[in-house]
């Protein structure tokens, strides 16, 4: 009788541990859908087009890249960069400063970010590949100037020739980015200027729009001011590496100096020496990784007046020192 009663309680302990097991799979099985469920949600309001507006995760200083489904925004957005665009396998519509403009499949073409622009249309069931570059680093791959001044007026530009690589290039310089390797990162970058570059030498077009800024609700400075900010922007690339005053950049622009850090801090959200500053560590960064130049001497031939001045403002943009920033981007 003990014999039977023990072999019932160890089957009972036995069935009642099963059903416990079974009950916390069922349980584990549902917490993980709910996580899914919670993942997939949060993902469809990041790509909701009425959820697209400038901030830093979205769009971070620098390059970066991109790789995605074109939708269509109900809102305009801005952003500080110039937009390397390829669409493949459909043609995307744009209502931008300029006017109503299509991107092409194929087409590699470009649009500076900083003046309000949405999606409105998209044919096909295609993706579009984005590589975002600062317009300082445009400035210096040696754009014609009615180029520069298409794309400050809000204008798509497009490649006059198309590549039959460019999709594969693409694809490539979007696994360098997504690996987080910083000399891959940084190759994916001279690739992207050396076919830039090329492209200089083959054409562009400038994709004038219909409708043009009158058009466009959310002008944000006339003609005549775009002019002024696209002589100081011009001014600025070319004699960044010379010690020029906010006077001296103003002057370019016609303008006085107070009228001229109003007028560029309200169309480019950055004040003139900020822009100033991007331009000669653009220049600093390159010269770190692809010469072997003294600091000191980066230091002075970007623009910067001291050691001192380079040391902190270099630290400020990259959290490194510019010995550590030119080992972390060594092959």
């Amino acid at each position: 009788m003990h014999e039977l009663r023990v072999k019932y309680e160890s089957i009972h302990k036995g069935s009642a541990s099963a059903f416990c097991d079974k009950v916390s799979g069922i349980l584990i099985f549902f917490f993980r859908i709910i996580r899914i469920s919670v993942y997939f949600h949060s993902m469809e309001q990041k790509l909701n087009p009425d959820n697209f507006i400038p901030t830093a995760a979205l769009f971070p200083d620098g390059f970066f890249m991109q790789k995605h489904v074109p939708v269509v925004m109900s809102k305009t957005h801005t952003h500080n960069h110039v937009e390397v665009m390829l669409p493949v396998r459909c043609a995307i519509h744009f209502a931008t400063h300029a006017g109503q403009t299509v991107a092409n499949d194929t087409e590699m073409c470009l649009l500076w970010g900083q003046l309000p622009h949405r999606v409105t249309a998209v044919e096909g069931d295609g993706f579009i590949y984005i590589a975002n570059l600062s317009l300082q680093e445009i400035l210096t791959l040696g754009f014609a100037d009615d180029i520069v001044q298409s794309l400050l007026s809000g204008q798509l530009v497009t490649a006059k020739s198309q590549h039959i690589t460019d999709a594969l290039k693409f694809e490539g310089w979007v696994h360098d980015y997504q690996s987080h390797h910083a000399v891959k990162m940084a190759l994916a970058k001279t690739e992207l200027h050396c076919r830039l570059r090329r492209q200089n030498l083959e054409g562009w077009h400038m994709m004038t729009g219909q409708g043009g800024a009158q058009a466009h609700h959310s002008l944000v400075a006339s003609d005549k001011q775009m002019g002024r900010i696209q002589r100081m922007i011009r001014f600025m690339s070319e004699h960044y590496t010379q010690p020029i005053t906010v006077a001296d950049i103003a002057s370019a622009g016609g303008v006085s100096e107070g009228y001229a850090m109003g007028l560029f801090q309200k169309t480019i959200r950055t004040s003139l020496t900020a822009y100033l500053t991007k331009l000669r560590l653009y220049h600093a960064k390159s010269a770190l990784i692809e010469s072997s130049e003294k600091i000191v001497t980066v230091a002075m031939d970007s623009g910067f007046g001291s050691l001192s001045r380079f040391y902190e403002v270099f630290s400020q943009d990259t959290g490194q020192t510019p010995q550590s920033f030119r080992q972390s981007h060594k092959l």
